[in-house]
C-alpha cells in the first residue's frame, strides 16, 4: 500500500492539464447543450459567416457571376436556391452541395458550378421545358416531356399547351421520346400516343415481344 501511495505523489501531471480537461468538459457540454437545443444550424451559419469574411478579407469575396442557361427562372432565384449572398466567398462555397440545391428545383434538369479563383463564380443550369397540362384530382399541373410537374399552377403564358388528363397522362412525354413507346393498361389519351401497347397480361409480354421465350426467364 505504501509503495502504490508513493507511486501515486510521485506521479506527475503535466502543466495546463486541469485547465485542458475543464476547456474539454466545457466543450463537449456546449456541443450537449447545441444539439440537444437544435442551435445546430444556426452555429454552423455563424461559423460559416466568420470563415466567410476572413476569406473576404484576404481577396476570395465573389466579384462576378456568370449565369448560363435560365430561361425560366430569374437569376435573383438562382442565387437564393444556390445559398449565394454578398457576404458568400468563393474559398468555402462548396461547389458540389450548390450543385444539389439547384437541382432541387423542378425546372432545372442539370446544372454545373465552377469556381474560377479568386474571385469569379460561373452557374451553368439546362432547364426543362414545359410540354403540357396535366389535369389529375381536380387539379392543374404544368408538366415537362419527362414527366416532372413544374408548377403546381397553370401560368399565363403557358395556357396554350395542350391538356392531357388522369393518372400516366404525364407520361405522354417519355412515350414520344422513347425508341419503343409501349402503353401498361394506360388512359385511353396515353394508349393512343403510344407505339404498343398492353392491356391485359402483365409486363412478361414484353419479353415476349423482344423475343424471349417463357424458359429463359429469371425471377427476381
Amino acid at each position: 500500500m505504501r509503495r502504490c501511495g508513493g507511486a501515486l505523489l510521485d506521479l506527475k501531471v503535466p502543466r495546463g492539464a486541469g485547465a485542458s480537461a475543464a476547456a474539454m468538459l466545457l466543450l463537449a457540454s456546449t456541443c450537449y447543450g447545441v444539439v440537444k437545443g437544435g442551435h445546430g444550424p444556426v452555429i454552423a451559419a455563424q461559423v460559416q459567416d466568420i470563415c466567410d469574411s476572413a476569406a473576404n478579407s484576404l481577396g476570395f469575396h465573389i466579384s462576378e457571376i456568370a449565369l448560363v442557361g435560365e430561361h425560366e427562372i430569374n437569376r435573383e432565384d438562382i442565387l437564393s436556391l444556390a445559398g449565394i449572398t454578398g457576404r458568400s466567398s468563393l474559398l468555402f462555397l462548396d461547389a458540389a452541395q450548390t450543385r444539389l440545391r439547384l437541382l432541387t428545383n423542378p425546372w432545372i434538369a442539370q446544372a454545373a458550378v465552377l469556381k474560377l479563383y479568386p474571385n469569379r463564380l460561373r452557374i451553368e443550369i439546362k432547364e426543362r421545358k414545359a410540354f403540357a397540362l396535366w389535369q389529375k384530382d381536380g387539379r392543374v399541373n404544368l408538366i415537362a416531356d419527362d414527366g416532372t410537374v413544374l408548377e403546381t399552377y397553370v401560368p399565363e403564358r403557358f395556357t396554350a399547351l395542350p391538356l392531357v388528363v388522369g393518372d400516366g397522362a404525364n407520361d405522354l412525354g417519355m412515350i414520344g421520346e422513347a425508341g419503343l413507346g409501349v402503353a401498361y393498361r394506360a388512359k385511353p389519351t396515353v394508349a393512343a400516343a403510344a407505339a404498343a401497347r398492353i392491356d391485359h397480361g402483365d409486363l412478361t409480354a414484353l419479353l415476349y415481344a423482344q423475343g424471349y421465350k417463357r424458359e429463359e426467364f429469371v425471377g427476381g
